[in-house]
Order: structure tokens, then sequence, then C-alpha cells
């Protein structure tokens, strides 16, 4: 019997970065793909206290997340994440063998030249393709 894997999806933003924040309708399309796949079970991150947050991302197999606080903790509980990297980075995501970067196919004209700066029109994360976070968490799960 395949093992079960709960695939926590990481996707609130600080009002502040509403920029990191990945589309609702990519996010649609990811949960409805996955949840095709019978050893694979979605979990939304909700708005919860700091404590309940850290174990709900311990209770997952797989992150999927924005650049932010839930990447860190992730990394802590040696969690395997997809980081979905548009306008910000963070160099200790770079060799870890845990995480998966998955970046823009084009990034804005701002974030092409410089990161983790804030710039209100920046299209980055809607240049994030679905299709790549599926196909990445298919392949960790082995539910090709």
């Amino acid at each position: 019997k395949k093992k079960k894997y709960k695939i926590g999806i990481n996707w609130i933003v600080p009002s502040s970065w509403k920029i990191k924040s990945y589309p609702q309708k990519k996010w649609q399309i990811i949960n409805n793909t996955l949840l095709n796949h019978k050893n694979i079970e979605i979990s939304f991150q909700d708005k919860l206290p700091l404590n309940k947050y850290v174990k709900w991302i311990k209770s997952c197999d797989v992150i999927i997340s924005v650049v932010g606080l839930g990447v860190h903790i992730a990394r802590y509980f040696n969690k395997t994440t997809i980081i979905l990297v548009g306008p910000t980075d963070f160099l200790e995501s770079k060799n870890d063998p845990l995480f998966y970067k998955i970046l823009p196919k084009i990034r804005c004209n701002i974030h092409k030249k410089k990161l983790n700066v804030y710039y209100k029109h920046c299209t980055c994360m809607q240049n994030i393709e679905e299709k790549k976070i599926i196909n990445k968490v298919l392949k960790i799960t082995k539910s090709e």
C-alpha cells in the first residue's frame, strides 16, 4: 500500500507583502489536480496562533510555500519544501537538499535586477507555472 502524503499549502502572506501571494485560481488548479491522486491529501494553511501554525507544519509531509516564516519552520522540522520564489528569496535555501525552488518563467522588470525589494506592480508570482509545482509534488510523492 502506498504511503498517504499530507501536502501543506502555506499560502497566507503579510498584508504588507501582498506581492508574495500566489494567485488563488492557481492554488485551486493545484488542489484539484493533486486530489486526483489517492495517496495525496491537501491541507491549506489557516490563520492560526503561532503554536498551532507550527503544529500544522509539523503534521505535514511536504510543504508548498511562498517565501516566509513557514519555510524556516518547515526546515526546522526537516520537511521537504517546495518554495515559490517570486519577488523574494533567501540565501540559506540555495544548497539545501530538502528545498525545491520554483521560479517564475519571467520575472517583473524590477525583480529581474534585484530581489527582496517591494514593487507594487510585481507579476513574478503570477508567472510561476502551477504545472511545475504539481509535477514536483508528484515526483516527491511518487504519484506519477
